[in-house]
């Protein structure tokens, strides 16, 4: 027979003999793909699987993570602050016993008539109301000296200071109209 021609039917070939430079059966099995076994003669023993390396990825992921979440808390907690502050102008009418009604959800306090003559329109709360207010309000002196150096030629005024706004007009007779916004 020669090496190219097949076997006849239902002989089997003669067994594999091992080469002369490969290690005997009996060495240990040496890792393939996958840290296979490229040596299935000991399958009593389940292969061995080496440990991965850490991705160095997931703690960026989670620091990102605990960084989103702190900044959504102060966030929250900045408009929740801003949101229950107590409010300048509310306080002052509060601190003032004004009759004159805060509006704007505590944003406006307007002031009418006040200083007016007796014998005209007087509003409902006095120069000493007026006086009290721009003091809790911490109105400067420059602003204060420009509202009682108003004249009615002057017409509609204006002052702001630390996120306030007073704006005011003075007649004679009705004395001083005065609105203060935050």
């Amino acid at each position: 027979m020669s090496e190219n021609t097949p076997p006849p039917y239902g002989t089997y070939p003669p067994a594999a003999q091992p080469a002369a430079d490969l290690p005997p059966r009996s060495a240990a099995p040496t890792g393939g793909p996958g840290n296979a076994p490229s040596d299935f003669s000991n399958l009593t023993t389940p292969p061995t699987r080496q440990p991965q390396p850490r991705s160095k990825r997931k703690p960026l992921i989670i620091a990102a993570a605990v960084v989103l979440v702190a900044g959504l808390a102060a966030g929250g907690y900045a408009i929740y602050s801003k949101a229950t502050a107590p409010k300048p102008i509310a306080a002052a009418a509060t601190k003032c016993n004004l009759k004159a009604e805060v509006g704007d959800d505590g944003h406006t306090l307007s002031m009418f008539n006040v200083g007016a003559r007796e014998d005209q329109f007087p509003g409902p709360d006095g120069l000493d109301g007026l006086v009290c207010v721009t003091k809790a309000l911490n109105m400067p002196a420059r602003a204060f000296d420009h509202m009682l150096s108003t004249s009615r030629e002057d017409g509609w005024q204006e002052e702001m200071w630390g996120g306030i706004k007073a704006r005011w007009s003075f007649y004679p007779v009705k004395g001083v109209t005065v609105t203060f916004t935050d």
